[in-house]
């Protein structure tokens, strides 16, 4: 697990977040599956990247337009985007402890900063992030959960990666 210092701005952490929900596809809650457990999800979520939704030029552009932003901190052309979302957590919502399926690299930035209790916990670790900060773990050997939130909204970019090059995780 690494930590990171003010990855984005303050001000692209508002743009992401306003043009995600404005042109982004919202995914009903529902719950999700992979081999090893089931979640039901309790937030909303704006879904960025999948495998189903590469044809889509906004898509596209929003990707291009993060990972330039990522590009100075992480060697983003070494892996291939899998999925990409964003995250929002309103009062009471959190996520369960789990693991992600599949070998993917989780990488996790805060874009808000007006809520309490929202933690990120990993392992047994309270990561401490504010917005803009972020945390990159092996999120499929990792357990780690949100905490509910006590009051305000939390928003965050999830995006998850495999390495192109074997052996770069």
């Amino acid at each position: 697990m690494k930590v990171y210092d003010k990855i984005f701005d303050l001000d692209f952490c508002d743009y992401l977040i306003n043009r995600v929900k404005t042109q982004a596809q919202i995914l009903p809650n529902k719950k999700i599956y992979n081999n090893k457990q089931s979640l039901d999800l309790d937030w909303d979520t704006w879904i960025i990247w999948d495998r189903k939704s590469t044809n889509s030029i906004f898509n596209k552009d929003t990707v291009g337009i993060i990972e330039d932003k990522l590009r100075p901190t992480f060697n983003v052309d070494s892996y291939e985007l899998v999925w990409g979302h964003i995250t929002e957590y309103t009062q009471g919502k959190g996520l369960v402890r789990h693991i992600d399926g599949e070998k993917n690299e989780t990488l996790i930035i805060i874009l808000s900063n007006e809520f309490t209790g929202g933690d990120t916990i990993i392992g047994s670790v309270k990561v401490e992030l504010n917005k803009g900060d972020g945390v990159v773990f092996n999120g499929y050997n990792t357990y780690h959960e949100i905490t509910k939130v006590v009051d305000g909204v939390r928003n965050a970019l999830v995006l998850w990666y495999k390495p192109k090059i074997k052996g770069l995780v």
